[in-house]
């Protein structure tokens, strides 16, 4: 009788978490070249940034710009930003993970699974979510400036 209680407890586990990553579609809008190199633009719902890129490329469209369509209810005045010490957290987090060759999808999903700050492990999942897809995990980063702002980008780009 216990062996049951504990199967549906893991079975109520399993599902709790498959509902919690349910994602939500967003709406992309884009620019894309056809075919015959025709410029496109329209909409497109996907979960991520790197999932709209994919569907795109599955109907023949060349992707040129793909961001997120944010409606007037969603505008905010004044942007959020993950907290300094989180950021530098998550940055010792990935470090000693990338110095211990572990590969840069489990260790963002160890940091997620770790992580208290509700805006950090939404953007983190986004991360992941972009990098499944395809993206480059600079690309997915530059998406998000509340945690990695463009000066981060400049100087690097700078350095290059």
């Amino acid at each position: 009788m216990s062996k049951i209680k504990i199967l549906s407890k893991e079975k109520s586990v399993s599902k709790a978490k498959s509902v919690s990553k349910a994602k939500t579609l967003i709406k992309f809008s884009y620019k894309a070249l056809d075919d015959v190199g025709k410029k496109v633009s329209g909409t497109e719902m996907a979960t991520s940034a790197g999932a709209a890129h994919v569907a795109l490329l599955a109907r023949g469209l060349q992707p040129t710009e793909v961001e997120a369509k944010q409606g007037l209810l969603n505008f905010e005045i004044t942007k959020k930003k993950v907290p300094r010490p989180d950021v530098m957290n998550f940055t010792r987090q990935l470090a000693v993970f990338m110095r211990a060759g572990i590969p840069i999808m489990e260790a963002l999903e160890v940091i997620v699974e770790e992580t208290q700050n509700k805006m950090l492990r939404a953007i983190l999942n986004e991360m992941v979510d972009s990098l499944r897809a395809g993206d480059t995990f600079a690309s997915s980063a530059a998406a998000h400036p509340e945690l990695f702002p463009a000066s981060t980008w400049e100087s690097s780009n700078r350095q290059n």
